[in-house]
């Protein structure tokens, strides 16, 4: 796909680097959307986002969705990402303290929710690199 993507982006834009971070946050969004990505990686196709939202503003509400659904795709680390970041503030109450996805466990499987979640963020990224390959053909 990111070979697709790089030969793409060599035969329609040729040598300038005016669309290059087009470029970059499409292969970023669909490696989002293919993979199973830690969640720091989700940070890199911020400097890239917000060009691409200053440009097109529609995109503001998808990444509003994307964040949403971001939110839930980090329960599957459960407590190293919930309670554990805050644990060298109170690490008697922090370290203690369950999950988000603990606590969904309780009412339902907390894996369902979270790759219906995970399947809503996929399919925002690729429709956001669909925008995006659009917008340079003119449409």
């Amino acid at each position: 796909i990111y070979v697709i993507l790089t030969l793409y982006w060599i035969h329609t834009c040729g040598k300038g680097f005016s669309d290059l971070w087009k470029y970059a946050l499409a292969a970023l969004l669909v490696f989002y959307a293919t993979s199973s990505f830690n969640p720091q990686y989700f940070a890199w196709f911020t400097p890239f986002l917000a060009i691409a939202i200053a440009k097109y503003p529609e995109l503001r509400r998808l990444h509003l969705l994307q964040i949403l659904c971001f939110v839930f795709y980090t329960f599957y680390w459960k407590r190293p990402l919930a309670g554990w970041l805050f644990a060298s503030v109170d690490p008697s109450f922090f370290l203690k303290l369950l999950s988000p996805a603990e606590l969904i466990d309780f009412f339902y499987p907390s894996y369902t929710i979270i790759s219906v979640f995970r399947t809503i963020l996929s399919g925002i990224s690729l429709y956001m690199v669909l925008i995006l390959a659009r917008s340079r053909e003119g449409r």
